[in-house]
């Protein structure tokens, strides 16, 4: 079945309305998607709210939701929607299976929706659109885009416009991390950076390269402000991005 007639028939997509707010948790694919997700939706006349920087906290309450095998990047996810569920109108939580030919993602993040919305009471509609690159039934980010804001009633000369600006807004923005060393400095609070700026006077002590999931890498809780403390030793860091 058509994914997207899911949604429909889970009242999802077809709740929210032009001008609500759409919840998007800092976690996970976040730090990969995000600039395309916030572009296309603000394109289309919804403002988007992020949650916070990870704080302890958050991951307490992620972790109290569920004592399950979940690793630590997913209890944590859990504890951003926590903190969203009734500040917006509606989460934006994609159900990403494939983001690439032949390669699946995580099966936790699969679930992930699922999850969600059984262990969290009291939600707001979830927007949760199917990419799957792999398989006879192919979904692209475009197609996936296209067709829940045609669910949403939306215009569909309008929403490829929407679509074609935010692709190319991420576009840049990939190129603009991998120019600085794979680093998304505009996610990350600079005070959680160091001193990325600066100029020793003399050679870097070491280059380090640096790989690894960006969910669990630009994180400041769940890496120990890992970036911040490379910075510290006076080594030219550079992540995967960026390499």
């Amino acid at each position: 079945m058509n994914p997207f007639r899911l949604l429909r028939k889970k009242g999802s997509s077809s709740a929210l309305r032009p001008g609500q707010c759409l919840g998007i948790p800092r976690g996970m694919m976040f730090y990969h998607f995000f600039p395309l997700w916030k572009t296309f939706w603000e394109n289309l006349g919804f403002p988007v709210l992020v949650s916070p920087v990870t704080t302890p906290e958050m991951v307490e309450a992620g972790q109290v939701l569920t004592r399950s095998d979940l690793c630590l990047p997913i209890k944590t996810y859990l504890g951003h929607v926590l903190w969203l569920r009734e500040k917006a109108d509606a989460l934006f939580l994609p159900r990403l299976v494939s983001i690439e030919d032949g390669a699946y993602l995580c099966p936790k993040i699969l679930g992930l929706n699922d999850v969600i919305r059984n262990v969290i009471p009291g939600l707001p509609p979830i927007v949760g659109p199917m990419v799957n690159y792999k398989g006879p039934r192919r979904v692209t980010l475009e197609a996936s885009f296209l067709s829940l804001a045609a669910d949403l009633g939306l215009p569909v000369r309008r929403t490829k416009e929407a679509y074609a600006a935010a692709f190319d807004f991420w576009q840049r923005h990939q190129e603009k991390v991998g120019e600085a060393r794979g680093i998304p400095r505009d996610l990350i609070p600079e005070d959680l950076l160091g001193d990325l700026d600066r100029s020793p006077a003399e050679a870097p002590r070491f280059r380090l390269g640096v790989i690894g999931r960006p969910y669990l890498l630009f994180d400041p809780v769940l890496s120990h402000r890992l970036i911040k403390k490379l910075v510290s030793y006076s080594g030219e860091i550079t992540f995967y991005q960026g390499i």
